[in-house]
């Protein structure tokens, strides 16, 4: 969901609502921060903002994508809730109860190429980019080879 450079107060996250076509408002967004002290930490921010986008858009089934397997522990656990994201692990819980079916799942960074790029599209210049609706072709190439469909 984001790329991180080694001590680098800066991250780029991204973020992108795989959908049915029939369901949902396709999405998807990469986002610029400053000050954010560690992988970690930026982890847990996009995948806070993932779910408010997929709130925005209309999805009542969730399964939220982490390359952080710590963050993926530290959300399903209860002990988790004492760590230095707790505050944004709280707020990612209590937008997952506004779901139907919400769970987390982890995914080798290897398998998540269209992070890399859309996170090398954003600059401290160029902040965000958004796509709704109309996701571009390009985009959604890279969706398809990293991204395993889903059976309903």
């Amino acid at each position: 969901m984001h790329e991180l450079a080694e001590n680098n107060p800066r991250a780029a996250i991204w973020y992108f609502l795989v959908y049915h076509s029939c369901l949902i408002t396709p999405a998807a967004a990469a986002r610029w921060m400053e000050h954010v002290p560690d992988a970690l930490t930026a982890e847990a921010l996009a995948a806070k903002e993932a779910l408010e986008l997929a709130m925005e858009v209309g999805c009542d089934r969730v399964i939220l994508e982490v390359n952080c397997a710590e963050l993926k522990v530290i959300l399903e656990d209860s002990e988790g809730f004492r760590s230095c994201i707790a505050g944004i692990c709280f707020d990612i819980t209590e937008l997952a109860r506004s779901f139907v079916d919400f769970k987390v799942e982890w995914v080798p960074r290897e398998a998540n190429s269209v992070a890399h790029c859309c996170s090398s599209l954003v600059s401290s210049a160029e902040r965000s980019m958004f796509w709704f609706d109309d996701i571009p072709d390009w985009l959604e190439g890279l969706v398809s080879i990293d991204c395993t469909p889903m059976n309903n």
